[in-house]
């Protein structure tokens, strides 16, 4: 984040700490110090009722707003899902954000499903991943591990379980849609887990290196995007 702060002046990156309690000062200082923040804005929240209605994301992906603080992505691709796309889905908005031009239909890390494919039939309908742009066309990885390259107007945008894709967000203690939708309190799992809730097994043991900030969900979020 840090890098895109300094390759992209034109805009504000927020890294803030949700953790809604007095502790969250401290883990935010310990997130600059290792993280080396100095071009983007680094914050917290130390009270429940500060708490967003919706954004703790980090390795789930990110809240992109516009200039006039529209919300213009409340997720993008998630790094645990997609690993280095992830971050290639934000470059991709933000280049297009900065140039004063429309975002890609599609962008590197999203899932689409293809149709219309004249020439290749047996493609129809099967699911696969985005991971570049190639002029008017996409490259997508299908789950088979065959790459094709197609039109953007033949690869629509579906959630990773082949549904139209609803842009979701999530926040400690409620996901779903922006603006509605709650369940247990707990984070939202990510891929083919799905539901809310934090797991009651055994404690997390966490690779070395990698801190325990004392939060459950997020500890298990840091071990998978480490691991």
């Amino acid at each position: 984040m840090d890098q895109w702060a300094q390759q992209h002046g034109g805009g504000t990156f927020l890294c803030i700490c949700v953790l809604g309690s007095r502790e969250a000062l401290g883990l935010a200082k310990d997130m600059g110090k290792q993280m080396k923040l100095k071009h983007c804005v680094n914050g917290f929240v130390d009270r429940r009722s500060g708490m967003p209605p919706y954004g703790q994301l980090g390795c789930s992906g990110f809240i992109m707003l516009d200039q006039d603080l529209r919300v213009v992505n409340a997720c993008t691709s998630a790094y645990l899902q997609v690993r280095q796309l992830a971050f290639k889905h934000v470059e991709t908005l933000m280049t297009a954000m900065d140039a004063g031009q429309p975002f890609p239909p599609v962008c590197p890390g999203e899932m689409v499903q293809l149709s219309g494919l004249a020439q290749a039939p047996q493609y129809n309908g099967q699911v696969g991943l985005c991971f570049a742009l190639e002029g008017d066309r996409i490259a997508v990885a299908l789950r088979s591990g065959k790459q094709l390259k197609v039109r953007h107007a033949n690869a629509v945008k579906v959630a990773d379980d082949g549904a139209p894709d609803t842009t979701a967000s999530c926040s400690t203690g409620t996901c779903g849609p922006v603006g509605g939708g709650s369940c247990s309190t707990g984070s939202c799992s990510t891929g083919a887990q799905g539901g809310c809730g934090d797991s009651a097994g055994a404690p997390l043991q966490l690779l070395p290196g990698v801190r325990s900030v004392q939060v459950p969900s997020m500890d298990a979020e840091h071990e998978q995007c480490v691991a």
